[in-house]
C-alpha cells in the first residue's frame, strides 16, 4: 500500500516511519528538545512555506542553554535530503516513549552529513568589541578573519557537494552578538539580494580590503553565492522583549488561543524591533528582513527537572542489557538535583505585590547535562564546525557527576533495574538494584520499590 503523506506537511519532510505514516517533524523536535514547544511550533509553522532551491535566514533567539544550537542540528539532519529513507524507516518510532526508546539523532545522519551541508561559526571564536576596537569593524582583524573563515567553508562544501549529488547548506552563526555587525549585514543582503559573499586577498597589506565590490589586479578573490541555503543566527538579542511578554503572559494567565496568537505576533515584532536597534550602524534592517524569528523560552525548574530525567534515561539506554536493565531515578532525586543547591535561579516577582511570577534557571541546560552526551564528532580545524560546545547538551556538571558515581559504584547487573534515589533524612543518595517486574517493563518500581529493591549502594554527590 502507497505511503499516503499529510497534505499539511512539507515536502522536504517525506520519509516514512515504521507504521509508513508521514514522518512528524514536530514530535521528533519536541523529543530530542524538551520545554520549547513554542520555539518548535514557531520554526514548523516556518518550514511549512519554505520551498527547495530557495535561501532562508531565521534567528533563534533565547538565554544561554535553551537549545538554541541543538535544535540548528536537529533541523540540518531533516532539511536538505540527508536522512537516508531506510534508516528513518527502521530507527524512528512513531511512539518514542514506548515503542522505541533507543531514538537518538545520529539515527537519522548519514556518515559525515556535517562535511557536506553545515558550516558553524562561533562568536566566542570571532569576538568584536566597538569600544576596543571602533565603530567601522571592517577595517578590523576579526571582520576578516571571519568573512574568510565563512567564504572558504562555503566554498568547501559546494565542492564537496558536487561529487555527492547534494544540493543546499545550513550555516549556523553562534552568539551574533558577539561578531562583527557588517559580517552579519552581508550575509543577510546575500541571502536575499542574490548578492555575492567575496573575500579578496591582496600581497600588500596596506591594500584597503573594505571595498568587496572591486577587486584590484594583484589581489585573488574567492566569491560564494547563496543557493539553497539556510542561514540560523542564534544570539541573546530579543531577551529583553521576549523576557517582557513572558513574564505578561504568566502574569495574565490567559489562554484564549486567539489572545495567545495576538501576544505571539505581538512579542516576535518587539524582538525584531530590539534586534534592529542592535544592528541601526550597519543600514540593514536585519530583524525585519529575516524569514523568521524563533523564541526560546528560559527553562523553569520543571523543565530542568523533565531535562535531567530525559538524559537519565539516555544514559539508561546506553548500558541497558551491559551494566543494568534499566536505569531509573526517583522524584525526590530529581527534585534534589534540579534544585537549588546545583542549579542557579532567577526569581521573578510581580512589582507591586512581591508575589513570585517566575522562577528560572539563569544558565538553562549547560547546569544538567552530559560532555560525553554531545553529539558532535566533528574537526572544527577541518570543517568550521565546534566541536567543544554544545547549547543543550554539554558544558554541564550534574550529568557528568552522577554517571560517574553509578559507573563506578555499580557492578553490572544486566537483569536488573538500578534506581537512584534520594534520602531526605540522611541527606545522601543511594542506589538500589531493583528486581523487574514479570512483564520486563520498567513500570510500578517508583510505586512499589520497597518491596522489589534491595542492595543500597549510598553516596555523596559533589559537583
Amino acid at each position: 500500500e502507497p505511503i499516503q503523506y499529510n497534505p499539511n506537511q512539507h515536502s522536504l519532510f517525506l520519509y516514512p516511519t515504521t507504521s509508513n505514516s508521514p514522518f512528524d517533524t514536530t514530535s521528533f523536535l519536541q523529543h530530542n528538545l524538551l520545554s520549547q514547544d513554542l520555539a518548535i511550533q514557531q520554526l514548523t509553522t516556518s518550514l511549512s512555506f519554505l520551498t527547495e532551491k530557495q535561501n532562508t535566514g531565521m534567528i533563534f533567539t533565547g538565554f544561554e542553554g535553551t537549545g538554541k544550537y541543538r535544535m540548528g542540528r536537529l533541523i540540518t539532519h531533516l532539511l536538505l535530503h540527508n536522512c537516508n529513507p531506510e534508516v528513518v524507516a527502521t530507527s524512528y518510532c512513531d511512539n518514542v516513549e514506548d515503542s522505541c526508546p533507543v531514538v537518538a539523532e545520529e539515527a537519522l545522519v548519514q556518515e559525515n552529513l556535517e562535511k557536506e551541508v553545515l558550516v558553524v561559526l562561533d562568536g566566542n571564536d570571532y569576538y568584536y568589541d566597538e569600544d576596543e576596537e571602533g565603530e567601522d569593524d571592517k577595517t578590523t582583524s576579526t571582520y576578516h578573519d571571519l568573512k574568510q573563515d565563512l567564504v572558504h567553508y562555503l566554498l568547501k562544501r559546494q565542492q564537496q557537494q558536487q561529487s555527492n549529488n547534494i544540493y543546499g547548506s545550513v550555516i549556523i552563526l553562534r552568539h551574533i552578538e558577539w561578531m562583527p555587525p557588517s559580517i552579519i549585514a552581508e550575509l543577510v543582503a546575500a541571502i536575499y539580494e542574490d548578492k555575492e559573499l567575496l573575500y579578496k586577498t591582496c600581497p600588500d597589506d596596506n591594500v584597503d580590503n573594505k571595498d568587496d565590490e572591486t577587486v584590484d589586479v594583484a589581489c585573488t578573490a574567492q566569491k560564494v553565492t547563496m543557493e539553497n541555503t539556510i542561514v540560523i543566527f542564534t544570539t541573546q538579542y530579543g531577551t529583553k522583549s521576549l523576557f517582557e511578554h513572558l513574564r505578561r503572559r504568566t502574569q495574565e494567565n490567559d489562554n484564549d488561543d486567539d489572545d495567545i496568537d495576538e501576544m505571539t505576533k505581538a512579542m516576535e515584532q518587539d524582538i525584531r524591533n530590539e534586534i534592529d536597534l542592535n544592528f541601526v550602524k550597519t543600514g540593514v534592517q536585519i530583524g525585519k528582513l529575516v524569514d523568521a524569528i524563533i523564541p526560546f523560552q528560559p527553562l523553569d525548574p520543571t523543565s530542568m527537572k523533565e531535562i535531567l530525567r530525559h538524559n537519565v534515561h539516555r544514559l539508561s539506554n546506553q548500558y541497558s542489557g551491559k551494566q543494568w536493565n534499566y536505569l531509573l531515578v526517583s522524584e525526590a532525586a530529581l527534585d534534589y538535583l534540579s534544585g537549588t543547591n546545583y542549579v542557579e535561579y532567577w526569581t521573578i516577582r510581580d512589582p507591586d505585590s512581591r508575589d513570585v511570577v517566575m522562577t528560572l534557571s539563569k544558565h538553562g541546560a549547560h547546569d544538567l547535562a552530559d560532555d560525553d552526551n554531545d553529539d558532535s564528532s566533528i574537526d572544527d580545524d577541518d570543517h568550521g564546525v565546534d566541536a567543544d560546545d554544545n547549547d543543550d547538551i554539554s558544558g554541564g556538571l550534574i550529568m557528568k557527576a552522577l554517571k560517574t558515581k553509578v559507573m563506578g559504584g555499580l557492578r553490572e547487573r544486566p537483569d536488573r533495574i538500578a534506581l537512584i534515589d534520594f534520602s531526605m533524612e540522611a541527606g545522601q543518595f543511594m542506589i538500589r538494584w531493583c528486581k523487574s517486574n514479570d512483564d520486563g517493563k520498567e513500570t510500578s518500581i517508583l510505586d512499589d520499590q520497597e518491596r522489589l529493591c534491595d542492595d543500597a549502594y549510598w553516596f555523596d554527590f559533589d559537583v
